[in-house]
């Protein structure tokens, strides 16, 4: 199984590797999810035409699946630069939550032109706990 210690692509990379396979697009989300052992970032976007997700492995880099469609609305765009403060925010979780806690995903999307990162652990004692982070501030979300 990988650890979120030993990835080796950060968020902006992810978003790097869906610009070269859809140049001009706009990302709307980026998550990464840990999944059937190893962690898979999925980067959903648009261009003018097609909306599009990509799974990503967060070892390799490659494209492990693709999927498009055809484009109905326009959504918010998440830029690279939304992306900068994910990996110590989530590392900063984890340190709080204590050992054995491990990440279960993280999603980045806009609320109300807000970037809110949200972030899910399975704690030592197996329980479930969720945060959300105002990426404009890096402020916790209280809901």
């Amino acid at each position: 199984m990988v650890r979120y210690e030993d990835i080796r692509l950060s968020p902006g990379d992810a978003l790097d590797i869906s610009y070269e396979k859809y140049p001009n697009a706009r990302i709307k989300e980026i998550e990464l999810e840990l999944e059937a052992g190893s962690y898979v970032y999925e980067v959903e976007g648009y261009t003018d035409e097609k909306k599009f997700k990509i799974y990503i492995d967060s070892i390799s880099g490659n494209i492990i699946q693709s999927k498009e469609k055809v484009l109905k609305e326009k959504d918010i765009e998440i830029t690279k630069e939304s992306t900068s403060n994910i990996k110590e925010i989530v590392n900063r979780v984890l340190q709080e939550a204590g050992a054995n806690s491990q990440l279960q995903e993280w999603s980045l999307k806009t609320r109300d032109g807000i970037p809110v990162l949200s972030i899910e652990l399975r704690l030592a004692d197996s329980q479930k706990a969720k945060y959300r982070y105002n990426l404009t501030n890096n402020e916790l979300l209280i809901e």
